[in-house]
């Protein structure tokens, strides 16, 4: 957005680029950006110019990408499959390294992920069904904690203000924004 002249000007037209909707985006420091096609099964990051960089893709673990979020330190790019219903991590080269949580109801795992963001207590997973809100180590993948019970019901969007360590946490059930700290 052009804010002199109060003009939105297209960086990259996505047509013939991604294959089905883009559930996720993560925009990186120097104004890079990656985009989470839930279709093409895979995480396409682009340049700050809309040039294609890299793409991060497992034919075999990354089904259903809904969101993306990069350690801007180490380079490590954390997937989140809705399908699947874990959390991949690749590393800087584009190769998968590790995964974090499984599907199913207990602590660390998930029904139907909708979101996922970084924050200071780690990796903040939103899911459909089971136990709705969850945080894991960002280091090991563990279970740290999980929102109350019973305040979600379709988390569809999350993000982590990290000077106040708060989650907010959009809810399409009834249109509302929930905040966690």
């Amino acid at each position: 957005y052009d804010d002199f002249n109060k003009r939105m000007t297209e960086l990259k037209d996505l047509r013939g680029v991604v294959t089905g909707d883009v559930p996720g985006i993560y925009v990186a420091a120097d104004r890079s950006y990656y985009l989470a096609d839930a279709g093409g099964r895979q995480v396409l990051h682009f340049d700050r110019n809309g040039r294609l960089v890299q793409t991060f893709k497992d034919s075999l673990n990354l089904a259903r990408p809904v969101a993306v979020s990069v350690d801007e330190a180490t380079g490590d790019v954390y997937v989140a499959d809705g399908l699947f219903d874990h959390v991949m991590v690749f590393n800087s080269a584009g190769d998968p390294w590790r995964m974090m949580g499984d599907r199913g109801q207990d602590d660390g795992e998930f029904l139907n992920i909708t979101a996922m963001t970084r924050g200071p207590d780690g990796v903040y997973v939103t899911a459909r069904l089971g136990k709705r809100g969850q945080v894991l180590d960002q280091d090991t993948g563990k279970f740290r904690y999980a929102f109350d019970d019973d305040t979600l019901v379709f988390p569809n969007g999350i993000a982590v203000d990290n000077s106040n360590d708060r989650a907010y946490v959009s809810d399409f059930f009834d249109n509302s924004l929930k905040i966690f700290e």
